[in-house]
């Protein structure tokens, strides 16, 4: 049974014994070695050579390379190096921690801050020009010459040309039309190629070595390779940086490791660090397996580490765009809630790999059922979401501001795992279109459910991707978000296989292809999906009026909110004025029931039950309100559901054209519906005939609520 708690693995206790399972080598950088290697028995025997291979219980085991009476052993190895100036680098610092870190905060802020700003008061120019040959950016600060005077997080050349880039893919041409950072942009180096070079340089001569800024390094890396379009060398770099965090212990929780004389071997800081990098090589792991097709490296029965503490001050620092007037005067800045809400990422990083274990395993196994592990998985994910922090929960009908791109991100993420567990039980309908209305789909409920969730699943993804556009723009997003972008493009191209004309399926893939197009400049990698999935052969909806009407973007180059919320007000998961083009519309004399708001002041469980499948009486109208499939029913079709359904007769969006068919043979009205008195029967006039009300006054054909 599935229970929340502040560690991955549930109630853990974190007091272990570490003596025995520790080593240190000759840069001071600390090993575990689990039972199965046995050194822990070996630590309770008395040795001859307990000073040489021993030190306050931990291993000593040198490289065969090294040689301990060398001085430069320590030494990082010398790289010409093309270093932009100190006030590009800074630039590239402000980009890194406004689009990057807060989507995936593998460096730990405040000491890596602390660091950057010491080194420059440390270290001379060579060189004066704008190209600067620096030696020895590894901080004396993170030197290794004594445990308990380094830190976890370090500075060193490979984590800084890491990082700078990674943030020059942000320095676009957008920033060339800001006056206050056009001079710095024109200083960076194209698309940050130069810094990445280098680092790769850099790369070879400290691989063979397990640090930990060489593993944020090459997870940045690994996750930039992947938006440039080079995958071979991002998923090589990302399972270098796994390995090399599980040879240092990372997947262990060590708050409580000591040595013999009872000291803490990482203080508060380096906890903190350590989980932000093993957590940040989980979703990583999970994000490239997914999206490579591949399976996972890391199981939830792996690791033990406790999710990144949540620090009150640093959740409140504000986050605000670069530079601050990039989205205009009226953005007002707002608490950041970055570590609160990649802790929720590590939560959800869970259930996506449990999701590739058991439903998507290289090897299934006989032990237990799919369908059951369905069940499971799902009421993970339902716990999930109704255990979500009120200050990181989406709702576009709630009346609150935009969230922060960060938390829209979250949002989309956990609509891919929805798509991610359900698309494995959607039907399997061979090669015919015709097929899929054969009686076994109809014995079994359940593949057409999942499909039916993967539909509203994929019309959030691509829906929530079009605000992000709209608020912040998709060149400013991770370059990972291409998962999910794929994911639910091709189950729109699925929809409309199998339902031609699909309105919904043909929104949704041209918002996605429209995403995939924001984001070509910034990572290259959408040009290949968005070749991808133009090239699928498919029968789109007629929405041409619906192009046509889109308003006008507010802001240069971007999408007005009503393109990525829908023109009306209200809507029916779709926008309603593409129903509007296919249904009918509303009769002069007919009246649209009544839609009431929640009674809640938030409106939190009808957004919920919504979100979780189940009905509800009526639907809480929203730019962007979710409903499955089988649940929906546009707005202009309720007199149809409420008068109709009684008899038989059902409305289905999905474009199917043998159920259209059997609606063929209604006659369609031939003008609008009038009733008078004068069509009424004798008989019920007699009956009547009583009544206090006067015969003229307006019946009560529609009931109020009570």
């Amino acid at each position: 049974m599935y229970t929340s708690g502040d560690s991955y693995y549930g109630d853990y206790t974190a007091t272990m014994d570490a003596l025995g399972h520790l080593s240190v080598n000759e840069n001071q950088d600390i090993r575990y070695h689990d039972k199965s290697a046995g050194l822990h028995l070996l630590a309770h025997s008395v040795r001859n050579d307990d000073a040489q291979t021993q030190e306050n219980g931990i291993w000593k085991f040198r490289s065969p390379k090294s040689d301990p009476t060398s001085s430069e052993s320590n030494a990082e190895p010398y790289i010409p190096i093309h270093w932009p100036p100190s006030v590009v680098q800074d630039h590239l610092i402000h980009l890194y921690f406004t689009y990057v870190h807060p989507f995936y905060p593998v460096v730990h802020k405040s000491s890596f801050l602390g660091l950057y700003n010491a080194r420059k008061f440390m270290y001379v120019a060579y060189d004066k020009s704008s190209t600067l040959f620096l030696k020895g950016f590894f901080s004396p600060i993170d030197s290794p010459k004594s445990r308990y005077a380094k830190s976890i997080q370090g500075i060193s050349d490979l984590l800084l040309l890491s990082m700078f880039a990674f943030a020059a893919r942000y320095s676009d041409d957008e920033m060339r039309a800001q006056p206050s950072v056009s001079t710095l942009h024109d200083q960076v180096a194209s698309g940050g190629r130069l810094y990445a070079e280098d680092a790769r340089k850099v790369l070879n001569t400290v691989y063979q070595h397990s640090r930990p800024s060489t593993c944020q390094a090459l997870l940045l890396m690994g996750v930039r390779e992947f938006g440039v379009g080079s995958t071979e060398q991002g998923w090589l770099f990302v399972g270098m940086a796994c390995r090399m965090a599980v040879d240092l212990g990372m997947n262990h929780n060590a708050d409580e490791w000591k040595d013999s004389r009872g000291e803490f071997l990482f203080s508060i800081p380096d906890r903190q660090a350590r989980r932000q990098i093993w957590a940040s090589c989980c979703i990583a792991d999970k994000l490239s397996s997914i999206w490579q097709g591949r399976p996972v490296m890391f199981r939830e029965c792996d690791y033990n580490v406790n999710f990144p503490t949540v620090v009150e001050a640093e959740e409140m620092v504000t986050w605000q765009p670069y530079p601050p007037n990039a989205l205009g005067t009226d953005f007002k800045p707002e608490p950041g809630r970055i570590m609160s809400n990649f802790r929720e990422q590590c939560k959800l990083s869970l259930i996506m790999s449990e999701i590739m274990t058991k439903i998507y395993p290289v090897q299934p196994t006989p032990n237990t059922p799919k369908r059951a592990e369905l069940e499971h998985l799902e009421t993970r994910l339902h716990h999930w979401l109704f255990e979500l922090p009120d200050h990181l929960r989406y709702r576009e009908a709630g009346g609150r501001v935009m969230p922060l791109p960060h938390i829209l991100a979250l949002h989309i993420e956990y609509q891919f795992a929805v798509l991610l567990l359900h698309r494995a039980f959607i039907p399997n309908w061979n090669d015919s279109p015709a097929s899929s209305t054969n009686p076994g789909l109809e014995a079994d409920a359940l593949p057409m459910k999942s499909f039916d969730i993967c539909q509203g699943a994929a019309a959030q993804i691509s829906s929530t991707m079009s605000a992000f556009e709209e608020h912040y723009g998709l060149s400013r997003c991770p370059p990972l978000f291409i998962v999910f972008l794929q994911g639910a493009a091709i189950m729109h191209i699925v929809t409309l296989m199998r339902r031609p004309g699909n309105t919904q399926g043909t929104v949704g893939l041209m918002r996605c292809i429209d995403a995939a197009k924001a984001m070509e400049t910034t990572w290259p990698c959408a040009i290949d999906v968005r070749r991808l999935l133009q090239g699928s052969r498919v029968q789109l909806d007629d929405v041409t009026a619906w192009e046509s009407s889109k308003p006008s973007s507010s802001r240069p180059g971007k999408r007005a909110a009503d393109d990525a919320f829908g023109m009306d007000g209200s809507t029916d998961v779709l926008q309603q004025d593409i129903f509007e083009m296919m249904a009918p519309r509303d009769q002069p004399h007919m009246q649209t029931p009544t839609t009431h708001t929640d009674d809640t002041p938030d409106g939190g469980t009808p957004y919920y039950a919504q979100a979780l499948g189940v009905p509800v009486s009526m639907p809480v109208q929203s730019p962007n309100a979710f409903y499955s499939g089988f649940e929906w029913w546009p707005q202009s079709m309720l007199n149809m559901q409420q008068y109709g359904q009684a008899e038989g007769l059902r409305f289905y969006p999905s474009g199917n054209e043998q159920q259209q068919d059997q609606m063929s043979g209604y006659p369609a009205p031939q003008g609008p519906f009038t009733f008078d008195d004068g069509q009424l029967s004798s008989n019920f006039t007699d009956h009547v005939a009583g009544d206090d009300e006067p015969s003229g006054s307006q019946s009560h054909l529609h009931h109020s609520d009570q």
